[in-house]
């Protein structure tokens, strides 16, 4: 059984969940989203019109998303919990369930195999980079893109819609997010506000929804779930206890909004731990890595491998005897045949960045490549993956 049907094998038994644009969805929650602001010219598929339908145009919208917060964790949120309360539908995240995609998607309102800036780690084959997606940062090095003379442009292929958006609109972000390349590329010249905990984000945020005229349009991230649970684990009691902060805190938004905005929270992703031992990661030093023209790029859990010329066939053969109980290894070819980043062909843009071979974990496996085996893995819970934990997240509606 050759890797591309193991994998389709694995969607079929429900082990891993496959991608939709039929499914209620994350790209078509963000059309409906920018219909809603007003940026001309959305176009809304059935998936689109439905999530419309479901949050009900308001005057005033305020788009939340809680990094991370798939529906796995709203079972460690209490019966009462307030985001428990007003579920009210479940939508599928996108491929790699990662928080680079589903922002970028945000942007654009497309698929990340139409944006071409789906991965944290991106190789810039053109200019023999390295690079930090969202952060906009050479890889290792942690040097501003600008002073190498990269663009933001140069990244994120396609602008995003929100400039363009003719409604007020304002960006919540935590404050070292705030007028960054990648804010001022997603939102443009509207005002961007910081924040440094979540009750200074409960307060900016009704602060700006109650002086601003109406119709109007918000957007809120709160990235705390997500960073607790990389350093602690789902399980962990910070996790968990960041959880109940963030249900604290919307629900205190929407108690001082009620009857002024509508609310809706969703997440980019959910997240899973990979134990210790799933952990696959070798070194610099590893046979492995001398068939490959750069590091791995692309997520721990959607490994991009960029393969020397002539090298592919003994690289896949080598990967698939020492790794192939835990990851599939797909050419770009099989990649773009399933559809696992969006409908259609991928953009021209994003076929370099995808490299030769793309590893896509079957189990709870993660890839890392360290520098010596002294080199500690600082990561616990981890996305970016197929599983339902990854993948499922909520949408909220409230007001």
């Amino acid at each position: 059984m050759n890797d591309k049907v193991r994998l389709e094998e694995a969607f079929r038994t429900g082990a891993l969940v496959r991608p939709s644009w039929s499914a209620p969805n994350l790209v078509g929650l963000f059309a409906a989203m920018a219909r809603l602001a007003g940026v001309p010219g959305t176009d809304l598929d059935p998936v689109a019109r439905r999530l419309l339908s479901v949050i009900q145009p308001e005057q005033k919208v305020v788009l939340i998303i809680a990094d991370g917060v798939g529906m796995a964790a709203f079972d460690d949120l209490p019966q009462g919990a307030f985001l428990r309360q007003h579920l009210v539908l479940e939508l599928l995240s996108l491929f790699p369930a990662s928080t680079t995609a589903v922002m970028v998607s945000l942007a654009t309102a497309r698929w990340p195999g139409q944006h071409a800036a789906a991965t944290w780690w991106m190789h810039l084959a053109d200019r023999n980079l390295d690079v930090v997606t969202l952060p906009f940062t050479q890889r290792d090095t942690d040097i501003p893109l600008g002073r190498l003379g990269v663009r933001p442009e140069e990244l994120f292929c396609h602008p995003s819609v929100w400039p363009d958006a003719r409604q007020p609109f304002t960006a919540i972000m935590p404050t070292p997010l705030v007028a960054t390349p990648f804010s001022r590329y997603s939102f443009g010249p509207h005002p961007q506000r910081a924040y440094t905990n979540l009750t200074e984000m409960v307060s900016q945020a009704e602060q700006a929804v109650r002086s601003s005229p109406a119709p109007a349009f918000f957007y809120i991230y709160l990235p705390q779930y997500d960073e607790a649970v990389h350093r602690n684990g789902t399980t962990s009691r910070q996790a968990k206890v960041v959880l109940e902060q963030i249900d604290g805190a919307v629900g205190q938004l929407a108690s001082r909004l009620s009857g002024t905005a509508r609310l809706v929270v969703t997440a980019d992703h959910g997240m899973m731990d990979i134990p210790p031992e799933l952990w696959i990661a070798p070194t610099v030093a590893d046979p492995l890595v001398a068939h490959l023209a750069c590091p791995p790029s692309g997520e721990p859990r959607l490994t991009i491998f960029h393969v020397k010329e002539g090298r592919q066939a003994v690289f896949a053969q080598e990967f698939r005897q020492r790794f192939g109980e835990h990851f599939c290894l797909l050419s770009v070819e099989e990649l773009e045949q399933l559809e696992l980043l969006g409908p259609g062909p991928l953009a021209p843009e994003t076929r370099p960045r995808l490299g030769d071979l793309v590893a896509i974990p079957l189990d709870r496996a993660g890839f890392l490549l360290r520098n010596d085996d002294s080199t500690p893995i600082p990561i616990i819970g981890m996305h970016g993956g197929l599983t339902s934990r990854e993948m499922r997240v909520p949408l909220v509606v409230v007001g």
